[in-house]
């Protein structure tokens, strides 16, 4: 993966004190989802780790792993209507995706906006997994995602 160097050097910049809950947003293909692999790959010093992928068995929703992440497109959780609020809450109190202890989970939910009226729901769980859970957004337009999410 290729990104402009003056980009590559804020993204460091950024995840040099630990990811915090962060939003992308931008058109399509501008490179948004290669933008977040690249810094959850930096997270491992430059070590690119294989993506497991799961179904989760209730509702076939994909989910995608690493020792460091885990991500959903809410797309199609939305499409196979699944309730990502009450997946994502029980991720965050049972599956070890963390190598380091002194490191957060890693939520990564692609297209974040898809889940509308689910948004509101999915700000509490934000706000109550702090503590042990960051997450990374992205979505196509800033104004589809709830003010308080944003």
């Amino acid at each position: 993966m290729q990104i402009h160097k003056d980009i590559e050097d804020r993204l460091y910049k950024y995840i040099s004190n630990g990811i915090l809950n962060t939003i992308f947003y931008g058109s399509q293909g501008v490179g948004k989802h290669t933008l977040i692999l690249k810094m959850f790959n930096s997270l491992n010093n430059g070590i690119i780790e294989k993506e497991k992928i799961q179904n989760l068995e209730e509702n076939g929703i994909r989910i995608y792993s690493t020792s460091r992440y885990i991500r959903f497109d809410a797309k199609e959780c939305v499409r196979k209507k699944a309730n990502l609020p009450k997946i994502i809450e029980e991720i965050s109190r049972t599956r070890d995706i963390s190598g380091d202890s002194n490191t957060h989970k890693i939520i990564y939910i692609r297209y974040i906006n898809y889940l509308e009226d689910q948004q509101e729901a999915f700000r509490q769980l934000v706000e109550d997994t702090h503590l042990t859970c960051r997450f990374v957004f992205t979505c196509r337009n800033i104004d589809t995602v709830d003010p308080a999410l944003n």
